[in-house]
């Protein structure tokens, strides 16, 4: 499916992964959705989202994997909104990418104080055993290494989407990543 993107959105997704790969030479890249549970009562911020980040962000500082994250907001239809959402970590200290998983689900049902069985999509593909936890590595060769980190914008890209962000907008704020030094 094809589509159209804010580019503010696409452009500091863009800045955020180059920083990042300029500080580290090999980055996981995780890419995961979280849902309100559907019978959770209304929300109107994205105070939820935030402590949930914050709380995985916390933990992986403490294990030294110097974590950059990105949300985006969409909400078209349902009660709640959903969020979009990709976590760095230092693939030079990490390998496998299902923990972070396992880590969002924790932060989001303490950040809710319910259970959020399900609530957290994990972004993967039948057809592409490649598709989430992609590592970059800057020693792969120049071909290599803008083959891989196109794959993972083209990925990202997605939480770009205007689809969902822009009718009918409400007054929230519907992006959030870590601070992007400027340089």
């Amino acid at each position: 499916m094809k589509y159209t993107y804010v580019e503010y959105i696409k452009n500091k997704i863009t800045s955020l992964l180059d920083v990042y790969l300029h500080s580290h030479s090999k980055a996981l890249i995780v890419r995961f959705d979280v849902h309100y549970p559907e019978d959770y009562p209304m929300v109107s911020g994205n105070e939820d989202i935030s402590a949930c980040i914050a709380y995985v962000v916390k933990k992986y500082n403490r294990q030294r994997l110097d974590p950059s994250y990105i949300w985006v907001r969409e909400q078209q239809r349902s009660v709640h909104p959903h969020y979009h959402c990709a976590l760095l970590l230092n693939g030079q200290k990490v390998r496998g990418y299902r923990h972070v998983f396992q880590n969002v689900e924790e932060a989001w049902g303490r950040t809710l104080g319910c259970s959020v069985s399900g609530c957290i999509n994990y972004c993967l593909s039948d057809d592409d055993s490649d598709y989430n936890g992609k590592i970059i590595r800057r020693d792969a060769g120049p071909v290599s290494f803008d083959i891989r980190r196109n794959e993972v914008l083209h990925q990202l890209f997605y939480l770009a989407k205007t689809y969902t962000k822009e009718l009918d907008y409400d007054g929230l704020r519907n992006f959030g990543c870590s601070r992007i030094p400027n340089g």
